[in-house]
């Protein structure tokens, strides 16, 4: 190997090293998900930060925990009407399309919980308000069902 082989693998290794946040091992990777899932339902947006930072997964589906099962955390902020966390969680990475339990996405929960106020953000944020659950049920038709007229407007 020569010289200047080895200062580029040397480099590459310092480079890699010095940028890269550490990764989550298994072992830890649950409680991480939890730490953000604490994060979320206690509105605690720097510690969101610091739990993805750290390897939590920001679009984590929990089994159990503090909100309904199988659900992520911008499911939840979304549900409860959270604007800020939904930012903070978009801005970390929440896939906004993604479907959980039933296909309900963040929009579809939103509009079954009535948080008008939610629609908007998400869909300025990139997401699709018209993805339907299973058994072909949409926001708009959740949000009439349930009698949230403001939302469906």
């Amino acid at each position: 190997m020569t010289r200047k082989t080895k200062s580029r693998q040397y480099l590459l290794v310092l480079f890699t090293h010095s940028t890269m946040p550490p990764k989550a091992t298994d072992a830890n990777l649950e409680s991480l998900n939890r730490e953000l899932q604490t994060a979320v339902v206690s509105n605690d947006e720097r510690s969101v930060w610091k739990a993805v930072e750290r390897g939590a997964e920001v679009n984590a589906v929990m089994e159990t925990g503090y909100w309904a099962a199988n659900i992520a955390p911008l499911h939840h902020a979304a549900s409860q009407g959270n604007e800020g966390m939904v930012r903070v969680l978009a801005e970390l990475g929440a896939a906004l399309d993604m479907q959980v339990v039933y296909g309900f996405t963040a929009v579809f929960m939103a509009s079954q919980f009535g948080r008008t106020e939610m629609v908007r953000p998400l869909a300025q944020l990139g997401a699709n308000i018209e993805t339907p659950a299973e058994g072909s049920a949409t926001p708009v038709f959740v949000s009439s069902q349930f009698g949230h007229t403001e939302t469906v407007r």
